[in-house]
């Protein structure tokens, strides 16, 4: 979605990751694990959005999203899940 809303639709991200930031369910964490795990546009490697969404990607908001979650959710699927897109973000931040 991320890569229809910038680069073929051409808007701006900042809004877009700023609501995701205020959101604090479940399902934006799941969703910031499944991007911080599938994330690789073939697109996009070059365009500016790209490099705006790696330096959100790599700072510590995506992080703190799951983090909350983490410690609020009780099953252990979406434990799982957090703790993948955690150690994800990890590996994004060494890049």
């Amino acid at each position: 979605m991320i890569e229809i809303i910038a680069y073929h639709l051409g808007l701006d991200l900042a809004p877009y990751l700023a609501e995701w930031e205020s959101d604090s369910t479940e399902a934006a964490a799941r969703h910031m694990a499944w991007l911080m795990h599938g994330l690789n546009s073939s697109v996009g490697h070059d365009a500016e959005w790209y490099a705006f969404l790696t330096d959100w990607i790599t700072g510590p908001t995506p992080a703190a999203i799951m983090e909350r979650a983490f410690f609020a959710t009780g099953s252990p699927k979406v434990l799982q899940e957090l703790f993948d897109g955690l150690e994800n973000h990890r590996l994004w931040r060494e890049h």
